[in-house]
């Protein structure tokens, strides 16, 4: 598998991995976000962003988007096609955001995550990420999000060492 980030080149795949997941935006499917939406973020002028991707033989197989503002970075999105779950990709991701907004200077990664999302909320959980707030009607039709957070800063101070999406390129596979 490889796993790298994203450019206004892989708006396709990654809608791919969207439309797997949540559905087609065009198609009403209000939990997908828009081509516009993804186009934005694979900027690449926009040096505050980061999308991940991990490509398998048959394609892309996950997709994660983060956000970063001064001290602070949001995890706006982690996806991973159906058939891919529970591979660990998803940590991988998890991981490699986490050490791209530690080395931007953030403090803490922020997320929102459905309270019923065992799966999710295991993986948050495991990398550090403790329940700080819900946000009311977060997904519509009354359906709450747990907000979550992580510190970002290692024990002695410095940056955690995770690892970096250039280690997992086409010669150096996960």
């Amino acid at each position: 598998m490889t796993l790298r980030s994203a450019g206004p080149e892989d708006l396709d795949q990654v809608m791919a991995v969207e439309r797997a997941c949540f559905g087609d935006f065009e198609a009403g499917q209000r939990a997908a976000w828009s081509r516009q939406s993804w186009q934005a973020d694979l900027d690449p002028g926009t040096s505050s962003r980061l999308v991940l991707i991990e490509e398998g033989p048959e394609g892309p197989r996950a997709v994660a988007d983060f956000g970063h503002l001064i001290d602070c970075c949001d995890l706006d999105r982690i996806m991973v096609i159906p058939q891919a779950r529970r591979t660990g990709v998803a940590a991988r991701l998890l991981e490699h955001g986490m050490t791209w907004a530690a080395r931007a200077g953030a403090q803490h990664l922020m997320l929102e995550v459905d309270p019923d999302n065992t799966a999710a909320l295991r993986l948050y959980r495991s990398h550090g990420f403790t329940g700080i707030a819900r946000r009311r009607h977060y997904y519509g039709n009354g359906q709450d999000a747990l907000v979550m957070s992580a510190s970002l800063a290692a024990p002695n101070g410095g940056i955690p060492d995770l690892g970096s999406p250039e280690e997992h390129n086409e010669e150096n596979h996960v």
